[in-house]
């Protein structure tokens, strides 16, 4: 193999000494992966170590033959500073002299290819050997055939291309580059600094566009994650005209469309995610299902199976059924919208699409599933044997099997368990003991015994804690679901900041939960001077207050959740911003506060110069309409108004439990039956004033039911209308003196004909005398 390397003969020149014997220097990297043999390989063996090696040779034992041993090869050879040369059997021979100095690098061969890396730079890229970290690729590394390498960039890199002496591109998934050890070889891999990755959040991706604005190409989005240059601006809108878009939030924050249109404009900037939310005119529906073979999902009434891996668009009320696939399995639940199914007669599962739908699905196999619903797993544990179920899903248990059911440690209590709906009872040892008997649904309360721990600030306050207006100390027990309340007293000069349960903020009351001992502490705060503490109580409606702090006409949004530190003399402004909840009473350390001027009581503003509570409840606002009412023929025969504050409108809006005046004005001819609400006539009433409840709605209309006056006649009369040809509008008589009158009583025709012709008059109800007797004539 190195006969081709070695071309030039290196020229020995014999000088025998007077004993006859040689001074030979042979400097070899590794002794052992070297044979020197005097007289060509039939004389002495020479032993060799690492390094250099002075020895004495008998110069009648010419020629000295040097070779490399099994498993080694020899790299490079040099004799008295001149290129050695090795024979076509690859050994080398050479003449001993006096001072021969031979210099001799080897390679140990190994079966393992070794791997030379040339990289752009290390720090880029990641290579694996078999799922194992390479950490150093600055020099070859040996591995065994078949390893499997994966070169992928390191974070904020990107790998350009990964080729190898024999290929030139390799190809990649996911931004990983498989390649594997057959032979020695050198791979080489292109890096550079990483373009930004967006990460899409999209609930169905086929409804969302996206385009670079400056080229209008499109962005493919795909695989969820995209890798585009910073400035980017990135163009986002519906797909089709029956999808739209609801929300964009970029890294959390919620985007507005461009200008008011339907498009949203996202640039560049970073590794960013973007979460958009869609809805359309169509419903979709995806399919999350365990194990896809076991089950077989098609709409009623066709036998073609739905690919669970695929989102289908569906008209709404479509039915899905749902069934297992065979007899050797089961569905244990069907899950839409987080909401759980009841499986019908015969196991199967149907649901109709009203909206864009999530089904999960999860199988099982023929053995029991017992499925454990607990407030708190941790509290407890459930034992097969000896062996701790996880009951974190679903568990399969033969039938006769006995599992218990007992508590995690001593500090836990399981207060009730509840089988198939019937409720068992501890065993004498404090534990539930079940036999299997099939499919069984358990649910399970728990509580903990806690110990309570008070800790009081070294400085700035007192923290007191009760439960039940009783005073608890440090050490007290507390129970799961218990609920505490806390008083400060600030000492003087301090304020009162938060109060602290187990180390997060907490607010006047707790109620007990978790496994772990609770820990009640707080933080007071120095007041500053020329500063007071302002204290905020609000009811549930609080937070669609604005409260800021005034200072030298600068205006300083203040948290009313905790205590504020403000400028004495300074001004507190509270004001609602939303049109349906009012500020029905504001008051400074038990005074009320009167409203701002012209602010219909949504604006109040005072001064502090001392430490106050300000106290604020609120009132919801509801619109209070009347409606006008037709009969079957889209007559009108009445309206329903509104009286509220000595007015009549069709609409107020007023605060919840306010009593408005209902005034009916029926057309001629009609009095009211009754009102009703909301289009709802099981509502009716029949009082002339309404008081507004305080109900979700924000809306109520106030709608009449209107009937004939039986004063009027009409209420006695029989209908005609079988003897009126509404095709050529006549009313058909026997003959005699006919007249038509308006429900008022106005008389608008007069006939002896037997065809009489009502085309001129305007359609609605009419009364008609005849020889016959008298009827009431609709005319549409």
């Amino acid at each position: 193999m190195l006969a081709n390397i070695f071309s030039a003969s290196a020229k020995i020149e014999r000088a025998f000494s007077a004993d006859g014997l040689c001074n030979v220097k042979i400097e070899v990297d590794k002794g052992s992966n070297v044979i020197a043999t005097t007289i060509a390989g039939h004389g002495t063996r020479l032993t060799l170590t690492d390094g250099v090696n002075d020895v004495q040779l008998d110069d009648s034992e010419n020629p000295l033959q040097i070779e490399a041993a099994e498993g080694a090869e020899i790299v490079s050879c040099k004799v008295n500073g001149s290129d050695g040369s090795i024979g076509g059997d690859g050994k080398l021979r050479v003449g001993i002299t006096e001072g021969l100095h031979i210099e001799i690098t080897t390679r140990s061969l190994s079966a393992n290819p070794a791997v030379t890396f040339s990289v752009t730079d290390p720090s880029h890229i990641i290579v694996k050997a078999d799922d194992e970290l390479v950490s150093d690729i600055s020099s070859p590394k040996e591995f065994a055939k078949g390893t499997m390498l994966t070169i992928a960039p390191a974070d904020g890199y990107e790998v350009i291309n990964v080729s190898t002496t024999e290929r030139p591109t390799i190809p990649f998934a996911n931004g990983v580059y498989s390649i594997r050890v057959e032979q020695e070889m050198t791979i080489y891999v292109q890096s550079q600094a990483a373009n930004p990755v967006v990460t899409f959040e999209i609930d169905y991706p086929g409804r969302i566009s996206v385009v670079n604005q400056s080229t209008r190409k499109p962005i493919d989005i795909s695989s969820s994650k995209v890798s585009l240059p910073k400035g980017t601006v990135m163009e986002i809108q519906a797909s089709d005209e029956k999808y739209s878009i609801k929300s964009v939030k970029v890294n959390g924050q919620d985007k507005a469309p461009a200008g008011g249109s339907a498009i949203y404009n996202v640039g560049v900037e970073g590794n960013m995610t973007v979460a958009i939310a869609t809805s359309s005119t169509v419903p979709s529906v995806k399919f999350d299902v365990d194990k896809p073979e076991n089950v077989k999902i098609h709409k009623l009434g066709s036998e073609e199976m739905l690919d669970v891996a695929k989102t289908y668009e569906m008209e709404k009320n479509t039915q899905i059924v749902i069934e297992a696939a065979s007899d050797e399995v089961r569905i244990a639940s069907v899950i839409a919208n987080g909401m759980k199914l009841t499986p019908l007669g015969n196991g199967t599962y149907m649901t109709s699409v009203a909206m864009d739908m999530v089904i999960e699905v999860k199988t099982k196999g023929n053995l029991p599933t017992l499925d454990f619903k607990v407030d708190a797993p941790e509290r407890i544990n459930v034992l097969n044997g000896a062996e701790k179920l996880d009951i974190s899903e679903m568990v399969e248990l033969p039938i006769g099997t006995e599992i218990t059911i007992e508590p995690a440690n001593e500090n836990c209590i399981i207060r009730s368990v509840v089988a198939d709906g019937e409720e068992l009872e501890a065993g004498s040892d404090k534990k539930y003991h079940v036999t299997v008997a099939g499919d069984m649904e358990f649910v399970i309360e728990t509580a903990a015994s806690l110990v309570l721990h008070i800790i009081q600030p070294e400085k700035g306050g007192t923290i007191a804690v009760y439960r039940d207006g009783q005073e608890l100390h440090e050490g007290d027990v507390v129970i799961t679901n218990d609920k505490l309340s806390f008083k400060n007293t600030p000492d003087e000069n301090y304020f009162f900041v938060n109060y602290m349960v187990n180390n997060e903020e907490c607010v006047e009351t707790y109620t007990v939960s978790g496994s772990t001992d609770i820990t009640v502490g707080a933080v007071f705060r120095a007041l500053r001077d020329g500063y007071v503490a302002v204290n905020f109580e609000l009811d549930e409606k609080g937070g669609l207050l604005n409260i800021r702090n005034i200072v030298d006409s600068e205006f300083i949004s203040l948290d009313p959740s905790k205590p504020c530190e403000v400028k004495k003399g300074s001004a507190i402004n509270i004001w609602i911003f939303t049109a349906t909840v009012n500020i029905a009473s504001c008051t400074k350390n038990g005074v009320d506060v009167p409203a701002d001027a012209d602010k219909e009581g949504r604006s109040y503003t005072m001064t502090v110069d001392e430490n106050a509570t300000i106290k604020v409840t609120t009132v919801k606002l509801v619109s209070v309409s009347g409606e006008h009412t037709n009969d079957d023929m889209y007559n009108s025969i009445g309206d329903v108004y509104i009286k509220y504050k000595g007015e009549v409108a069709n609409t107020f809006i007023v605060p919840v439990g306010t009593t408005v005046e209902l005034v009916a004005e029926p057309e001629e001819g009609y009095i009211l039956d009754y009102y009703y609400l909301n289009y709802d006539e099981s509502t009716k009433f029949t009082e002339n004033a309404y008081t507004v409840e305080n109900t979700d709605k924000e809306i109520i209309v106030i709608k009449g039911a209107f009937k004939v006056n039986p004063d009027s006649g009409i209420e006695s009369l029989n209908s005609i209308q079988g003897h009126y040809d509404a095709e050529t509008m006549q009313i058909i008589t026997t003959g005699g003196n006919t007249k038509v009158y308006t429900v008022s009583g106005k008389m608008v025709l007069e006939s002896n004909e037997t065809n009489i012709s009502v085309s001129a008059l305007e359609n609605g109800i009419y009364i008609v005398k005849t020889q016959k007797g008298v009827f009431k004539l609709v005319k549409k």
